[in-house]
């Protein structure tokens, strides 16, 4: 027996649902389940971000996963969905499967404001290029990258790491994220 959450409107519409993986697994988990359960219409991914990092004395970039051990399916059939996945799991193909997030017999979807966030965020890439910003006194201005405009949410920066921390709401609570953050002055 399933319930939705109070987040479903009742309308049939795509919607992301997160799934919870062994970390290190999502590249994965992605690839079996866009190869043999998932239809056309139904997006997969884990996102990712870059940064750069020193290596022998050189910048290079490398990229990262922005949720380790989560990836993020959109789908308009749920229900479906989800008996697909169990299906696949009781016959011992997606061993690192873990599950659906759910709220005790709830489905959890990402919140309409939430999947806008990630939609800006994104732009339909599933992957955060590194920002570049300046420091005049204590305040940061993002100059380019898509954290413009969300100097706000960086709750941390690490110049040595070319890092920032960032704040973000996802299913209902607050969860930090690393993201790559250049920091080319400081005034």
């Amino acid at each position: 027996y399933v319930r939705f959450s109070k987040y479903w409107s009742g309308a049939i519409r795509p919607q992301h649902h997160v799934m919870q993986v062994l970390t290190g697994k999502e590249e994965y988990v992605c690839k079996f389940l866009k190869d043999n359960l998932l239809s056309d219409a139904e997006d997969i991914y884990s996102p990712t971000y870059e940064r750069e990092k020193k290596i022998h004395g050189q910048l290079v970039t490398v990229t990262g996963r922005l949720f380790p051990g989560y990836i993020f399916i959109r789908s308009e059939k749920v229900l479906d969905l989800y008996g697909r996945l169990e299906k696949a799991k009781n016959q011992g193909f997606l061993l690192t499967l873990t599950s659906l997030l759910r709220s005790e017999y709830y489905f959890v979807p990402m919140s309409v404001a939430e999947e806008r966030s990630f939609e800006y965020l994104f732009s339909g890439r599933h992957h955060l290029d590194m920002s570049r910003g300046v420091i005049t006194g204590e305040k940061l201005r993002i100059v380019s990258g898509p954290f413009a405009g969300k100097e706000k949410d960086i709750i941390h920066i690490d110049r040595h790491k070319r890092t920032a921390t960032l704040r973000v709401h996802m299913l209902g609570r607050d969860m930090d994220v690393v993201v790559g953050l250049e920091v080319i002055s400081k005034e």
